[in-house]
């Protein structure tokens, strides 16, 4: 599938050999190269999985890695998506910021504004983790251990779809999603 990704530095592009500040701190060029080509290999492998059930996935997306003050997480647009270039591609949990978001530009369809975050949250999050095991980036045993975390590190005995409670968004309710997954 042709897919035509571009990633991007704020007023500086890869190639640039400016080097901006990022909290007082230069781009460390080599460093930032190479996590690009690490999240090229991430998308490589997931996004022929994300086609599969997900006829509208982005074809052509920008990928813009800013600074801390700019956001601390990532955030999705229509065909782009914005990363904090200090988050890792792979989590602690073995989650993927970078194909949370990249869930975000492809999936197709809009949250209800009156209590859809959970279901859209939860679905992105629970597949950032599933996709990567599917698309062998990293094993069973990982995936295990991300759904435990999800157990471990969530939050629970209360409404999980009126939280705002990080904790819920992004352990509750991917762990909800796995056990839907196992039950279909």
């Amino acid at each position: 599938r042709d897919v035509v990704i571009t990633f991007a530095y704020p007023k500086v592009f890869v190639g640039d050999d400016r080097v901006p500040p990022v909290q007082g701190q230069p781009v460390r060029w080599e460093k930032f190269r190479a996590k690009i080509k690490n999240a090229i290999e991430i998308y490589e492998k997931v996004i022929p999985l994300m086609a599969d059930f997900m006829p509208a996935y982005a074809k052509h997306f920008l990928v813009v890695y800013g600074k801390t003050p700019m956001w601390r997480g990532g955030l999705s647009g229509e065909d782009s998506l914005f990363i904090n270039w200090r988050i890792r591609n792979l989590s602690h949990d073995f989650s993927s910021t970078l194909v949370h978001e990249y869930f975000h530009v492809s999936q197709g369809f809009k949250k209800d504004k009156r209590d859809g975050d959970w279901i859209v949250e939860g679905l992105a999050e629970y597949y950032s983790l599933r996709l990567l095991w599917e698309a062998g980036v990293i094993t069973k045993e990982q995936f295990k251990t991300g759904v435990a975390l999800y157990e471990t590190e969530g939050r629970w005995g209360l409404n999980l779809s009126r939280s705002s409670d990080k904790r819920v968004i992004y352990n509750s309710l991917p762990l909800v999603m796995f056990m839907l997954d196992q039950m279909l």
